[in-house]
């Protein structure tokens, strides 16, 4: 008896290439071929503007210095990505999945993040001018130092974010939730707080006029 030995593919699919080989030019391609999940790919400083990828999976992907202005990016899971400096302007990031995302310094001048899932995220620095962050979920976010003059934040969950020296000049934060948020230092000139939600633990600047703003007080449950 011969021993029984398998018959070779006549039609070989092509290797999924690995994290450390993927380029711009082959993520673009394997998704166009129907791939979605790109975890782990290192992708720093990749040239990908304007690409189009919605639901495209890069979760603790390496994207450093990356462009990726004015992609779409609609419902991408992308938890734990490293975007720190990356530029994102006009980018659309609506109902993301990015908690734990590291954005430190990136350009997200005028990117749309309604929706998104930013909680526990890195924003340190992060330039958010003109951003839509509308219903955004931002709990815990490290937002110190942004850039957020005359971005939309109407109804986002900054609830324990840290917004120490942000710039909020003309920012609307109508009813966003604000308890247990940090705005120590924060330049909130001409910012909107119409219904804006804080309690005890909430910390304005100093000489914030409370009584003027019409905030609500969520009460000690």
């Amino acid at each position: 008896m011969f021993p029984w030995k398998p018959l070779p593919d006549p039609f070989p699919s092509e290797p999924h290439p690995s994290p450390l080989d993927l380029t711009a030019e082959k993520l673009l391609q394997l998704y166009q071929g129907g791939a979605r999940d790109f975890s782990g790919a290192q992708l720093r400083g990749a040239l990908l503007e304007a690409a189009y990828l919605p639901e495209v999976i890069l979760q603790e992907a390496d994207l450093r210095e990356a462009v990726l202005g004015e992609s779409v990016l609609l419902g991408a899971q992308l938890g734990g990505v490293r975007l720190r400096r990356a530029d994102l302007r006009a980018a659309d990031l609506r109902v993301v999945k990015a908690q734990g995302v590291d954005l430190v310094e990136a350009n997200c001048i005028m990117a749309i993040l309604i929706g998104s899932n930013l909680a526990d995220g890195l924003l340190k620095g992060t330039q958010l001018r003109q951003a839509d962050l509308r219903a955004t979920y931002l709990q815990r976010a490290d937002l110190s130092y942004a850039e957020l003059k005359s971005a939309d934040l109407a109804y986002a969950d900054l609830r324990q974010g840290v917004l120490t020296g942000a710039n909020l000049a003309q920012a609307n934060l109508y009813r966003a939730n604000l308890c247990g948020a940090i705005l120590r230092a924060a330049d909130v000139s001409g910012a909107n707080f119409q219904g804006a939600i804080y309690d005890l633990a909430t910390r304005f600047p100093q000489g914030f006029a409370l009584e003027s703003e019409n905030l609500v007080f969520a009460m000690p449950s």
